[in-house]
């Protein structure tokens, strides 16, 4: 609670708990001071190394309390790291199952999709009667089924089942 006098109004206030905040509540102006018994009063500073005697010691119940305290604090902790510990795990486990569920995916879904869609294509091919179209078609569809395999084992690998 802080004792302020207006500078345009001259008027006195106590600001409790900055209720007016830099406001006067007579005038509404911005412009304050302390007054004289609140700006005289200094606050009295203990020396380093000095027993400050205002302070009330604990007693044993308050002691052992704060010990309790503390040590729930270090259960807490422990019991915060084997969540964390075993949270990791479980997502590691999750990243596991969905590479290999990727690589079984591509596989068994998408290469045979592939294939079929080949040849197809390297059928068109020979009904167009065009020997570069067909060798072509036979090219690209043999780098895309290695390809395709290629993922599937990079996703196998990531899955670290073996």
């Amino acid at each position: 609670m802080t004792l302020k006098k207006c500078q345009d109004c001259k008027t006195e206030y106590q600001d409790q708990d900055a209720k007016n905040f830099g406001h006067c509540p007579n005038c509404d102006s911005t412009f304050w001071t302390l007054t004289e018994a609140e700006a005289s009063r200094t606050p009295q500073k203990n020396r380093i190394g000095e027993i400050r005697t205002d302070l009330p010691t604990l007693t044993k119940r308050e002691n052992n309390s704060i010990n309790s305290q503390a040590s729930e604090d270090v259960e807490m902790a422990k019991f915060i790291a084997n969540q964390n510990e075993s949270n990791r795990a479980l997502i590691s486990a999750q990243n596991k199952t969905t590479h290999a569920v990727r690589s079984l995916a591509i596989t068994f879904v998408a290469a045979p999709i592939i294939s079929v869609a080949i040849i197809v294509a390297i059928f068109f091919a020979s009904a167009s009667g065009n020997s570069g179209l067909i060798i072509f078609t036979a090219i690209l569809g043999t780098v895309i089924l290695i390809a395709t395999l290629v993922v599937s084992l990079n996703e196998l690998a990531k899955s670290k089942i073996y």
